[in-house]
């Protein structure tokens, strides 16, 4: 089972080079920033992508495939509730998982 803590990355098959290399770069930090990511989830109740980045001061790229990662391992999911961006746009508010929830 996974750990929130587990340095994890996802590399698409499609992914060029540069991609894969900064993903390699960025791999042994991923367990902190998924445990950033989960922890101000928690305590904040929710939160949107745009409002972690601003947040936990980080970069997008970061953020989403951390927060992507949570998703994916079961930690935290879609609230099935939005939030609007600076832009106006809506965006998915996550939440931490109910402990009955399952991915599958």
């Amino acid at each position: 089972m996974a750990n929130i803590d587990d340095n994890v990355v996802f590399i698409a098959n499609y992914a060029s080079n540069t991609s894969r290399a900064a993903a390699e770069k960025a791999l042994p930090k991923t367990g902190s920033i998924r445990r950033r990511i989960y922890d101000y989830i928690y305590q904040s109740g929710g939160a949107a992508d745009f409002q972690l980045e601003a947040k936990l001061n980080g970069k997008h790229q970061s953020i989403s495939a951390s927060r992507r990662s949570l998703v994916i391992d079961g930690f935290i999911a879609d609230s099935g509730k939005t939030v609007k961006n600076p832009e106006g746009n809506e965006c998915t508010l996550w939440i931490v998982a109910p402990k009955d929830w399952k991915l599958f």
